[in-house]
């Protein structure tokens, strides 16, 4: 009986053992390695990074759309530079792939080397990284993740070395250029959009605030959604002369599908043309810098988020001829003061089109306060007054530089300020 016990307590504890020696290498291979970061005032640390020891390669990866490192960690990071907890200091550690996440949010990060050991970069891996200013992706990377460079909007050079057989930075551009199909899958604001390039993809220069003027090729043909959504300072966009698809009519500072005449990206400096049929999906979505817009009465249709976040624009007009407006669709705009709606037969818009634009005055047509009341969304301002019909005015300058009303009515004679 004594033996029996004394047998499977001993059994017990080899469990006990195997099972704790187990757990101490998983917690050392997964969660102990260091790499080396050096602060914009030249002082270098070891900071812990999260991730995947596999013989001598790591796979830096956390996920749950966090980073693998602090993100409060500012300056330099070198990944040829990583040793773990388990193999000490100058153990020859390689980085293999960078997970998604990676480096999420880390906006004090503002330079990393990629080392040519690495052969992917995952799923938003540097997404917001505000303060990275240039990159270099190594010829051995052969998968680069969506948002994998969303909204760096400090990046002034993108670099891919030459020799890799998926992805090129073809004629200095400052992008990556999916090489097979000539798309256009992440830029900065020093970009030049290559003529050989056929698509810009989607969230291409999302969030690119320093980006103020943008060239499309006549070889582009297709532009993914939000490909310029957030480009706050853009003030001038221009598509090529030849281009089969799009168009910039009548210099309009906008890109404008020619077949459905649909405006799908626009900037603050925009005018829509009056062959405008429909204001796309995100055409505007995040331009802050813009203030103020005239909707022409060809315009039918206002797509989702078609002015998400424009917190910059502060009156609109909404032509009697429009007959929906998608959800989101200015949602956010929350420093609109007057919204004018032309729209007499009133329809219900797509769910949160107003959401953020409780305190702006509507004012609609007469005797249509009590409908528009009582139709979603319009109904979530607050404020909603019949319009004040007016007398029309016409202004005009003589040759003294005076400014006349309706002909004869001397208005001022300081023009100086004018529009």
């Amino acid at each position: 009986m004594n033996q029996f016990i004394f047998y499977s307590m001993k059994r017990i504890y080899s469990f006990l053992f195997v099972t704790m020696s187990m757990l101490m290498l998983s917690v050392n291979s997964a969660w102990a390695q260091y790499v080396k970061v050096t602060a914009p005032d030249g002082t270098e640390s070891w900071i812990e990074i999260e991730g995947t020891i596999n013989g001598t390669n790591i796979e830096i990866y956390k996920g749950s759309s966090e980073s693998a490192i602090d993100k409060n960690t500012k300056g330099s990071i070198d990944l040829n530079e990583v040793w773990s907890r388990s193999g000490g200091r100058g153990t020859n550690y390689q980085v293999t792939s960078i997970g998604d996440y990676a480096f999420y949010y880390c906006s004090g990060l503002t330079s990393v080397t990629i080392p040519s050991s690495v052969t992917s970069i995952g799923y938003s891996a540097f997404e917001s990284c505000n303060g990275l200013t240039s990159v270099t992706i190594p010829s051995s990377v052969k998968s680069i993740g969506e948002h994998a460079f969303l909204i760096c909007s400090g990046l002034t050079s993108i670099v891919v070395e030459s020799g890799n057989s998926v992805y090129d930075s073809r004629n200095n551009c400052n992008a990556i250029i999916e090489t097979a199909s000539n798309t256009l899958i992440a830029g900065c604001k020093n970009t030049m959009i290559p003529s050989s390039v056929r698509s810009i993809g989607v969230r291409a220069f999302t969030n690119c605030s320093g980006l103020t003027s943008i060239t499309i090729p006549s070889s582009v043909t297709s532009i993914g959604v939000f490909a310029f959504g957030g480009c706050k300072d853009l003030t001038s966009i221009v598509v090529e002369p030849g281009n089969t698809v799009y168009d910039s009519r009548n210099n309009c500072n906008a890109i404008i599908e020619k077949n459905s005449n649909i405006l799908i990206a626009g900037c603050k400096n925009t005018k829509i043309p009056s062959s405008v049929t429909s204001i796309g999906m995100s055409a505007f979505a995040g331009c802050s810098g813009l203030t103020f817009i005239v909707i022409p009465s060809s315009v039918t249709s206002i797509g989702v988020y078609a002015f998400v976040y424009c917190r910059g624009l502060t009156s609109i007009v909404i032509p009697s001829s429009v007959t929906s407006i998608g959800y989101d669709a200015f949602y956010g705009c929350t420093y609109l003061k007057d919204i004018t709606s032309g729209i007499t037969d009133v329809f219900v818009t797509g769910t949160r089109a107003f959401y953020g634009c409780e305190n702006a005055t509507l004012y609609v047509p007469k005797g249509l306060v009590d409908t528009y009341k009582s139709t979603a969304d319009w109904n979530r301002i607050s404020n909603i007054e019949e319009m004040i019909y007016k007398i029309p005015l016409t202004l005009a300058c003589n040759s003294k530089g005076k400014v006349l009303v309706n002909g004869g009515i001397d208005f001022s004679n300081d023009v100086d300020n004018l529009d």
